[in-house]
């Protein structure tokens, strides 16, 4: 954030940024400026001191929707369950000494906010999470810059609108943690984060009474590890698996059964997220759909007799 919204343009290392425009979010991963009122954001900045901490922001006046949850938890920790079963709109997993540098910013001045667990609003503290902005520290009018450093120094020019010009390095800090956004689209309302799901899943025949089911990671892998849950079960039988590949193989199968496959995505610690994608599997016994014991024999020196058994079952097929 820098402070002061009277600007002209930016560049960047010497090409002119695009900034959002008024009702909209920059793109976290492009350089860009937006302007941000100061009942339109919040910062939390600082160590986790205990297994989690959250900060509740109601929706803006007339939404009766559910509140926006914001959940900062230790990785090794349980998330906690919030009144009425809420999802959080965005949870930081904190690694061990990470320095929290979280950015929520909303579209619209939203409602209430509270806050639980070890977060401060009276004074910086560098022992725990220090809450700036919306009823925090700091409660001013910025400026959001956004872009990827790639460990580079940058040079960044300010041309404000009095004609006044600034200029700022950009240098790469080595922190534990780094800095995330979330932006919040509250004029027409937002849905808590879906939890990644993988998708397109197949079966194909892998031999005798075998299966393979195969399937694509989530459309956003960014919460996810390396792993998936496989759930499998009929009506006698369960049975899970955890594996590295997107494909796994069930042999053995009861042709005349039903199978249900789950699988669920798992995040970066190996835990399971809760939604999973699911597919039904049959296999069926192949019929005979042809005639059976064909035979020929001779009846005189220029005609021979031709017979043969109906197919299996053959009160499936006609008399003809």
């Amino acid at each position: 954030m820098y402070k002061g919204i009277q600007l002209d343009y930016v560049e960047i290392d010497g090409k002119r940024i695009a900034n959002a425009p008024a009702g909209k979010h920059c793109d976290p991963s492009k350089d860009c400026w937006q302007e941000v009122k100061k009942t339109q954001y919040f910062i939390a900045m600082g160590p986790l001191k205990e297994p989690h901490a959250s900060v509740s922001v109601q929706r803006t006046p007339g939404d009766s929707g559910n509140p926006y949850i914001f959940l900062y938890k230790k990785s090794s920790a349980k998330a906690p369950t919030f009144p009425n079963n809420v999802k959080p709109h965005y949870v930081h997993n904190a690694a061990e000494n990470e320095v929290i540098q979280h950015y929520a910013v909303f579209t619209n001045e939203p409602g209430k906010v509270t806050w639980t667990g070890p977060i401060t609003t009276e004074k910086k503290d560098k022992s725990m999470i220090t809450l700036y902005g919306l009823t925090g520290l700091k409660k001013e009018d910025q400026v959001l810059f956004t872009g990827r450093l790639e460990n580079q120094e940058r040079k960044m020019l300010i041309k404000y609108k009095n004609g006044k010009t600034y200029n700022v390095r950009i240098i790469p800090i080595p922190m534990a943690g780094k800095t995330s956004v979330s932006f919040i689209d509250n004029a027409k309302g937002s849905t808590p984060a879906e939890e990644p799901v993988p998708k397109d899943r197949t079966a194909q025949i892998a031999g005798q009474n075998t299966v393979r089911v195969l399937w694509k990671p989530p459309a956003d892998t960014s919460q996810c590890g390396n792993k998936y849950l496989v759930i499998v079960k009929n009506e006698t039988f369960q049975d899970k698996a955890t594996v590295t590949d997107t494909k796994y193989v069930l042999s053995n199968m009861n042709p005349a059964s039903v199978y249900i496959f789950n699988i669920h995505a798992t995040d970066k610690q190996g835990k399971p997220f809760n939604a999973s994608a699911s597919i039904k599997v049959r296999l069926s016994k192949t019929q005979y759909t042809t005639v059976k014991d064909l035979s020929v024999s001779k009846v005189n020196g220029s005609a021979i007799k031709v017979s043969w058994s109906k197919p299996v079952p053959a009160d499936k097929f006609k008399d003809e």
